[in-house]
């Protein structure tokens, strides 16, 4: 359902009101074919313009369960301020999903093609990070707070870096439980690895047999 009011006489349009979606599949308004899901929940947007320079708002993001290029989440809440040329302040992104919850403010700069993010991650699933870097016998559930930068494209794709405070780990492997963790980290992350510093120590990952760059 859609409820929304636009003043087309103002320079840049104006226009405010909410979107109620309910199962919705994006690829059935899109030619894209890599936006299979289902979209359930409800967008209230305040804003005015549609091209980049100017566009500027407010916009809330209310979903339930819901399912996007492969990815689910149970709930996800997001309020953010919208500026010109793409610039987003993220005031608060919740998320609710199979992989793991995050509570996280933050920042995202389209135009740069870079991010920041600090907040607080739980019960992230280790086991499909485990798939991620081609060691399937890795499980578990982890958690941590954040402080991170990030970006995307050039020669790295995407990029992220920065430190945290790791906690309550516990990690598997086919025969043992190896138990739980605390303990500051940095690390970068792009051009095909994962390069960290785990209190003070370096440690070198490549994704799926690809070497960093």
């Amino acid at each position: 359902a859609l409820d929304l009011t636009a003043d087309t006489k103002a320079s840049p349009i104006t226009y405010a009101g909410t979107v109620d979606l309910d199962g919705v599949d994006l690829a059935a308004f899109v030619t894209a074919a890599e936006l299979p899901g289902s979209l359930t929940g409800r967008i209230t947007v305040d804003a005015e313009g549609f091209s980049p320079a100017e566009l500027e708002g407010r916009i809330d993001v209310e979903m339930g369960a819901s399912a996007l290029m492969g990815y689910e989440v149970h709930s996800l809440a997001l309020g953010a301020d919208l500026a010109p040329e793409l610039k987003v302040e993220v005031e608060r992104l919740a998320v609710d999903a199979p992989l793991g919850r995050a509570d996280l403010t933050g920042r995202c700069d389209v135009g740069a093609a870079t991010f920041a993010a600090r907040g607080s991650v739980s019960d992230v699933d280790v086991g499909a990070i485990g798939v991620q870097f081609a060691i399937p016998e890795l499980g578990g559930a982890a958690g941590a707070d954040v402080d991170v930068t990030g970006g995307w494209g050039g020669a790295a794709g995407v990029w992220v870096e920065g430190d945290g405070s790791l906690h309550a780990v516990t990690l598997r492997v086919p025969a043992a439980e190896i138990g739980t963790l605390t303990t500051r980290f940095d690390a970068r992350y792009g051009g095909g690895g994962l390069l960290a510093k785990v209190n003070g120590d370096a440690y070198e990952l490549a994704v799926a047999g690809t070497p960093l760059e």
